[in-house]
């Protein structure tokens, strides 16, 4: 359990935590915490989908680079998800409302990829050779990341139970 600061002593790391000030930004923790969440989602994804998307990319090789040469770009990786991470929660801050976290970011996770994931696939559908199945892969289960992903900022951003 975090213990309380006194005001203006701003965030302490601790043991991999990160503890707001009581009176500090809430939203500086919650982005703290999303960033450190998505690091090890994406540690995760990396690891364990690396055979199977191999398997879905095999036939498209003239679309992709190869892993040898895709891993220079990997800081540029790194970089769009820090930035996804923290658009994704300031933009939750401004819509939150006083009502069930869940449903709330569930209809987040929903309105950002029909913004985002959806038609991203759609139009890479119409101007590269991509196969339908592939494409459809790519949509779902980028959409079911997105869901988990605002329902995991909901649960961060909610206010926390009053004693």
């Amino acid at each position: 359990m975090a213990r309380a600061r006194p005001p203006g002593s701003g965030l302490r790391f601790k043991q991999g935590t990160c503890i707001a000030a009581k009176g500090e930004n809430h939203e500086q923790e919650v982005l703290h915490r999303l960033d450190r969440d998505l690091r090890r989602l994406v540690c995760r994804q990396f690891r364990g989908s690396r055979t199977a998307a191999s398997r879905c990319y095999s036939k498209l090789t003239g679309l992709f680079r190869t892993e040898a040469d895709s891993q220079q770009f990997f800081p540029l990786m790194i970089l769009a998800h820090v930035m996804l991470s923290g658009a994704f929660v300031w933009i939750y801050s401004r819509g939150v409302e006083a009502k069930p976290w869940l449903a709330q970011g569930i209809r987040f996770g929903v309105a950002v990829a029909l913004l985002t994931v959806v038609p991203t696939y759609l139009i890479y559908y119409v101007v590269q050779p991509m196969p339908g199945a592939v494409v459809t892969k790519q949509i779902v289960f980028d959409g079911i990341l997105i869901l988990i992903l605002g329902a995991i900022v909901a649960f961060l951003y909610r206010e926390p139970a009053r004693a």
